[in-house]
């Protein structure tokens, strides 16, 4: 009786290891689009920046009345929170989301989102005129890199501002930053359409 027993015992757990196991959660989808497209629109930004600057005619710094075509980029953030710290490197290029559009899963696990992304531009400078000049190039070259994301970025992303007239360039006036400086800043909105597969 007592084999019977542990025979029994036997076949209940490994019929416990058989069991499926329930994938967990999926990560937000929101992050997982930031987190794949910021890196595609900083790629090669500084050296395709310098030569689109170069083509136009416009220097670049280190050189002499020369813009700044250097990027750094601030995940999750906007220009109010990366702006005013002193320790931030500037120009810097925040990437958050103003909506998404979603629904729940269906079709297997599968999920489609559109997530409306922001890009914001913020740099300072001391000549007002060039600091144009670099937003006007720093603009022309994001636009660029958004046109590289549907194919490099990954993570399920497979469209990005296709749609006719789907990206938004908003600028902002100039203003001052202390007695001798000046700051830049536009933001560029575009939408992202991601795909999402084993949800539970």
């Amino acid at each position: 009786m007592r084999r019977l027993g542990s025979l029994l015992v036997s076949l209940v757990l490994v019929a416990s290891l058989c069991l499926p196991v329930r994938a967990a959660a999926g990560p937000p989808v929101i992050f997982d689009a930031i987190e794949a497209v910021g890196p595609v629109l900083v790629a090669n930004y500084a050296a395709e920046l310098a030569a689109l600057a170069a083509a136009k005619g416009v220097p670049v710094l280190p050189t002499a009345g020369g813009i700044d075509a250097t990027v750094t980029l601030y995940l999750g953030q906007v220009a109010e929170d990366f702006g005013p710290v002193e320790q931030n490197a500037l120009p810097g290029l925040g990437l958050d989301w103003d909506q998404i559009l979603t629904h729940a899963h269906r079709n297997a696990g599968i999920r489609d989102h559109v997530h409306q992304l922001v890009a914001d531009y913020f740099a300072r400078g001391t000549d007002a005129v060039l600091l144009r000049k670099q937003m006007r190039l720093a603009a022309e070259e994001l636009l660029h890199r958004i046109d590289q994301i549907a194919a490099t970025a990954g993570s399920g992303v497979y469209g990005a501002g296709e749609d006719a007239f789907s990206i938004r360039i908003e600028q902002f006036p100039i203003g001052t930053y202390g007695q001798d400086t000046y700051e830049g800043r536009f933001r560029i909105h575009f939408p992202v359409q991601e795909e999402d597969t084993g949800l539970t």
